[in-house]
C-alpha cells in the first residue's frame, strides 16, 4: 500500500495496513530481518498491544490507531536510546500541524492535550552490531468516548474526539508522524539531540513541576528542572541535582501525578 502525503525518503515507503494483529511492534520485531529500514505497519485492532513497563495496550476497531516503524541502518545505533523522545516530539508536531492546537509531552513517551493522555509510545530494539534494529511504536486514541476510559480505569485518558479536537484521518496522521519523525532522526544524526532540545523542552510537561520517580527503592519526589542533551530528565532534591534515564515518571499537575 502506498501512502500519499509522505515527504520521507525511507520511513513509510514500505507500508502495510493490517486488519488485525497482536501487536504492530511485535510484527516488526519478528519480521524485521526480512524488511527494509523504514517499513511501517498500522492497524485499528491490536489484540495484545503493549506499553512501557509491561503494561497492556489494546486498541478497539476504529477507535484507536496503532503504528510502528522499523529503524535500522543508515540510522546509527547511537541514537536508538533517544527514539522515545524523537518519536514523542514527532507526535506532538504532527498533532499540532493537523489540528492547529498545542500539545505537550510527558517524558519520555506520552502525548498530552490539556493534561490528558491521547497517545503513548513504545520503542524496542533487537539484534546487535550491523544487525541491530529498533521499532518505534505509537498508539493514538481517536474516537473513544468517556465510557471507554472509565470502564478501564484510565483516569487521565482521552481521545481526539472526546477532547473536542478535529479527528485526523488515519492516513494523514500516519504521514504527518512519519514525516516529522524522519526529519527529527536526520537532524539528530547530523547535529545531535542538543539541536532538538529547545523544542522538546518547550513541550515537556515535566519541566518546572514536581515529579514522582518510581524506583526499585520506592517512590521519590523531585523537582524537574529540564532535559539534558542526552535526553535524560534533570531533577533536583534540595541541593542534589541528578538525571533520570529510565523508569516510570509522573508529573504533578491539575489532577495529581499523571
Amino acid at each position: 500500500m502506498e501512502l500519499s502525503g509522505l515527504t520521507t525518503r525511507l520511513l513509510g515507503r514500505n507500508f502495510l495496513w493490517l486488519e488485525s494483529v497482536d501487536s504492530t511492534n511485535t510484527f516488526l520485531l519478528e519480521h524485521g530481518p526480512q524488511l527494509c529500514c523504514g517499513t511501517a505497519v498500522a492497524t485499528s485492532c491490536q489484540t495484545a498491544g503493549r506499553g512501557r513497563m509491561g503494561k497492556q495496550w489494546q486498541g478497539g476497531q476504529e477507535g484507536t490507531l496503532a503504528l510502528s516503524v522499523l529503524i535500522g541502518l543508515p540510522f546509527p545505533g547511537e541514537i536508538y536510546p533517544l527514539l522515545p523522545l524523537l518519536s514523542g516530539l514527532a507526535a506532538a508536531q504532527a498533532a499540532g500541524a493537523l489540528t492547529g492546537e498545542a500539545f505537550s509531552l510527558k517524558w519520555p513517551n506520552d502525548l498530552l492535550y490539556q493534561e490528558k493522555k491521547l497517545g503513548g509510545i513504545l520503542c524496542e530494539a533487537r539484534g546487535e552490531g550491523k544487525n541491530l534494529q529498533a521499532v518505534c511504536g505509537i498508539g493514538v486514541n481517536l474516537f473513544q468516548d468517556q465510557g471507554y476510559f472509565d470502564s478501564r480505569g484510565l483516569v487521565y485518558g482521552s481521545s481526539f474526539a472526546l477532547s473536542g479536537l478535529p479527528v485526523p484521518e488515519k492516513e494523514r496522521w500516519i504521514c504527518a508522524f512519519l514525516n516529522h519523525l524522519e526529519e527529527n532522526l536526520d537532524r539528530c544524526q547530523r547535529e545531535g539531540f542538543a539541536s532538538l532540545l529547545p523544542g522538546y523542552t518547550q513541550l515537556c510537561a515535566n519541566v518546572g513541576k514536581m515529579v514522582a520517580l518510581h524506583t526499585p527503592g520506592g517512590v521519590q519526589t523531585a523537582f524537574c528542572t529540564g532535559v539534558d542533551s542526552q535526553g535524560q530528565l534533570v531533577c533536583q532534591q534540595g541541593e542534589r541535582v541528578f538525571s533520570v534515564s529510565a523508569g516510570e515518571v509522573s508529573v504533578r499537575g491539575l489532577y495529581g501525578y499523571v
